[in-house]
């Protein structure tokens, strides 16, 4: 098999990944400490938490919903925070085969091709 020709399978969607990360980090940081930011901003931690808490859990949606497989439509999003526990957004970037139907997304040029 030739390397050079594997192309992520979410190569579409890199920015949706990376905008998702960086907004689940900081908004899972207040969730969890939000008397600590609270005080420090002079809002109720209650509301602070609620809000966070609603922006994590909309953002997390939204990355779910876009990220799926063109052929067979696993949810790659949750397949990658289940079995790869640590690295999942890294997986998502860069993984080229789909685990549940081995669709490749060089499969969907070579189709196009013939």
């Amino acid at each position: 098999m030739d390397l050079s020709n594997k192309v992520p399978l979410l190569q579409g969607h890199r920015r949706r990944l990376i905008v998702g990360a960086c907004v689940i980090a900081p908004a899972a940081f207040v969730v969890l400490f939000p008397d600590v930011l609270g005080k420090r901003l002079g809002v109720s931690s209650g509301a602070l938490e609620l809000g966070s808490l609603l922006l994590l859990v909309g953002v997390t949606l939204w990355l779910a919903r876009g990220a799926r497989c063109p052929s067979c439509k696993t949810n790659l999003f949750w397949y990658g925070v289940n079995h790869r526990f640590g690295n999942w957004l890294g997986w998502l970037l860069t993984e080229s085969t789909c685990p549940k139907c081995g669709y490749t997304a060089s499969d969907r040029s070579e189709g196009q091709a013939g």
